[in-house]
């Protein structure tokens, strides 16, 4: 082995493979049950308004340069410490507004995700200005703010459920962000480097 290069392999014990249709499927580290999810060889838009649900992402997909870092959607997301604490807990900055019959997130909490959204779109695009010979094109998913986190409801109900949806997309571009991060990674790695089993 070369200096330098680590000599870790991949723990397989945690993987999962299963045949469906006459093929293999293998996942080093997920032992969960999935279903194959259905081919599509134009890459459709995954994002659009009533599609633009974090759930919606939770499963396999297809692996396609457009939307590669969809493989790093967070299936057990945390929203702790420094940078993502602000997201945590959301529900009880729900106000009313005026005469009580408008809600929506306060506007210090808004302000918090304001920034929080500006700072994640300025790291993909740095990533992308620094790097650009290195990562793989990608159609970035709609910020949060395009659900809705600052805008007033006429059901709190309604308030909490969009406010939700917008704080669980932060995920999206936290997946954006680390399919950036892996792909230049990797991409500054020796070839000997490289595990693939």
């Amino acid at each position: 082995m070369k200096p330098g290069l680590s000599s870790s392999k991949i723990d397989h014990s945690f993987g999962h493979a299963f045949l469906r249709n006459g093929e293999i499927y293998y996942s080093p580290n997920c032992s969960r049950r999935v279903a194959v999810p259905e081919y599509h060889e134009n890459n459709p838009y995954p994002f659009h308004c009533q599609d633009a649900r974090y759930e919606r992402f939770l499963s396999p997909t297809w692996w396609t340069r457009p939307y590669h870092y969809l493989a790093f959607v967070p299936l057990r997301p945390s929203f702790d410490g420094l940078v993502f604490g602000c997201l945590r807990e959301f529900v009880p900055h729900i106000i009313s507004y005026g005469d009580g019959d408008k809600y929506g997130l306060a506007s210090e909490k808004v302000s918090q995700w304001k920034d929080l959204e500006d700072g994640l779109l300025m790291i993909a695009f740095l990533l992308n200005k620094h790097h650009r010979t290195q990562i793989r094109a990608a159609l970035k998913p709609p910020l949060p703010s395009f659900l809705g986190f600052g805008k007033a409801y006429r059901e709190h109900c309604s308030a909490r459920l969009s406010i939700a949806a917008s704080r669980d997309w932060f995920l999206m571009w936290m997946a954006l962000i680390s399919g950036k991060m892996a792909n230049i990674l990797s991409l500054n790695e020796p070839e000997e480097a490289k595990d693939w089993f």
